[in-house]
């Protein structure tokens, strides 16, 4: 499709750029090269850039990653809220970065600050160089947030399907919560990485979230891949951190057509691929 986005991918090059010393895993090669084939592949033809968390707050790959997709790529980068200088977050809006991540999930141990602490020190600093905020948090911890989400004055982005659990379903008070904050027009959610879903055993379970979605506000709502799909999980505690995580073999040719086979309208297809990413990441 023209112009259609992915919302969310990294780019691992460790041979010209480190990973950091207390990274929780080593992912192997991805480069750039191998990202443009993939987009390729499934024909995108924009897209999101995300600092990883084996990068620390080094966002030396992300910045050559965007000067080497030039205009078809965004940037979302990670900067200590504390000691990160203004000039370089300007930095960093100059090269195509439009938000500030926070990763609670697959970096835990290097955030010292409780979330609602994170939240507004990161928010603040996106505000005044009019970026936005991205968040890969757990959707009970995000409910929580819910209020001071709401209060900020930057547009929120939630990573992998806001991190949701399945169990409690879509009448479930924390999903409720996060209908209510899309409705209203406070956070955007990446469908993203289904695998990352915790208590889904297959991607099928998340229709009826994504129906809810849909039907709460389709104009905050975007797609990305996740590329080139990370591991995770329970072998990371007991696995060597310098030996070589293996990427998920994924098909996201097929997660696309699940997509499509769910919304059964062109149309919402494209706004979700191509106009609200669009609108979000400022193409």
């Amino acid at each position: 499709m023209p112009l259609a986005c992915d919302s969310h991918v990294h780019v691992f090059d460790p041979e010209r750029f480190a990973y950091a010393s207390g990274r929780a895993y080593t992912p192997g090669r991805a480069t750039c090269r191998d990202l443009a084939a993939f987009m390729h592949s499934i024909g995108t033809e924009r897209v999101v850039l995300v600092q990883p968390s084996v990068y620390g707050t080094d966002n030396s790959c992300l910045l050559d990653a965007l000067a080497h997709f030039g205009d078809a790529a965004r940037g979302v980068a990670v900067v200590d809220p504390d000691s990160a200088t203004d000039e370089t977050i300007a930095i960093l809006g100059q090269a195509g970065v439009k938000a500030l991540r926070v990763n609670f999930e697959a970096a835990p141990g290097t955030i010292r600050r409780s979330p609602p602490d994170m939240l507004r020190s990161t928010s603040g600093r996106a505000a005044a160089h009019s970026m936005k905020v991205q968040l890969f948090l757990n959707l009970s911890d995000c409910a929580r947030l819910r209020p001071l989400i709401e209060e900020i004055a930057v547009d929120v982005v939630l990573d992998h399907f806001a991190a949701l659990n399945t169990t409690a379903g879509v009448g479930g008070d924390d999903f409720q919560a996060l209908l209510q904050m899309v409705r209203d027009g406070h956070v955007w959610v990446k469908l993203s990485a289904p695998y990352r879903v915790a208590a889904a055993t297959s991607a099928e379970d998340l229709r009826p979230f994504v129906e809810a979605l849909i039907e709460a506000n389709p104009d905050r709502l975007v797609w990305a891949s996740d590329w080139p799909h990370t591991g995770g999980g329970r072998e990371r505690a007991t696995r060597d951190v310098n030996v070589i995580e293996p990427f998920r073999e994924i098909d996201d040719g097929a997660d696309l057509d699940r997509l499509f086979g769910w919304l059964g309208d062109a149309e919402l297809y494209r706004k979700i691929l191509v106009e609200n990413a669009k609108t979000l990441f400022e193409f």
